[in-house]
């Protein structure tokens, strides 16, 4: 994932952030695909267009593009917008998602 993140080797990141927002970022397409993506040995293996995805959620998560309000009562919040990134993430994860009967 951090080849798609085009992150260069040697470049100083912020593990724990970048690690925190992969979480996230996996935690969301898991999601919206109803699927947790993990085989038979307990690994997660995510199909490379749900990585592109959680690639585009990462990418969203540090883009102004993304922002719709950036603070709250002098304090700071980042509320991220409905389609944009979201919209373009989710045509990736379509054929992943599972249908779910009610």
């Amino acid at each position: 994932l951090k080849i798609l993140l085009k992150i260069p080797k040697g470049k100083v990141v912020d593990e724990v952030l970048l690690q925190a927002q992969l979480d996230a970022a996996i935690l969301k397409a898991q999601n919206y695909c109803r699927r947790d993506f993990i085989d038979d040995v307990g690994l997660l293996v995510l199909p490379m267009d749900v990585k592109v995805a959680v690639k585009i959620f990462v990418e969203a998560m540090n883009s102004n593009e993304a922002i719709v309000s950036d603070s709250v009562a002098g304090g700071f919040s980042k509320t991220l917008r409905e389609g944009g990134f979201d919209a373009v993430a989710k045509n990736y994860l379509k054929p992943y998602r599972k249908i779910r009967y009610i």
